[in-house]
């Protein structure tokens, strides 16, 4: 499918988003989006104000769970199966509330550490697709990890940096 909408989702010290549309009049010029915060790191996870995407699964958040920071965490450990599982979900908000087609996790946590959540997150893909309700698998975007190498980069083009190096393409 031709991407209409990407974005990128930013799991660092804080979680947050980003929006690129597909401008209609071209076929590969996408623009920002600038009309939305898209502030997703603060959807609640229950009743408990203080209970958000964010202050369970950015950096700060692992830290007060686990009482080690994602860096020095290993693979296997029980933290990265949630950060799929979390960013999974995240994915799968931008895809049924914006019609986001392509999502690309980044930041310290969301691609620095791509190669440790990724069996997790590829794990709740792939159930969502099988098992999800109707608008669920209608609407489950792909999502592209990039290698831990590539983290600071997307990190600080973000949306931009998504548009530019996955969706533009060369004439």
């Amino acid at each position: 499918r031709g991407c209409r909408d990407a974005s990128y989702l930013a799991v660092g010290t804080g979680i947050g988003a980003g929006v690129v549309e597909k401008d209609p009049a071209y076929s590969d010029v996408h623009h920002v989006n600038t009309t939305n915060p898209f502030e997703i790191g603060h959807l609640l996870l229950g009743d408990n104000p203080f209970d958000r995407f964010e202050d369970r699964y950015s950096g700060p958040g692992i830290e007060k769970r686990y009482g080690m920071g994602p860096k020095s965490m290993p693979a296997g450990h029980p933290a990265w199966a949630e950060e799929g599982a979390a960013a999974g979900r995240l994915a799968l908000v931008m895809g049924l509330m914006n019609g986001v087609e392509l999502v690309v996790p980044t930041g310290g946590v969301g691609a620095g550490a791509s190669n440790k959540l990724k069996p997790y997150l590829e794990e709740f893909i792939s159930s969502s697709r099988a098992y999800g309700n109707g608008p669920q698998k209608l609407f489950m975007p792909d999502i592209k990890l990039v290698s831990p190498g590539e983290a600071d980069e997307f990190e600080m083009f973000g949306a931009e940096g998504v548009m530019r190096d996955l969706l533009t393409v060369p004439e």
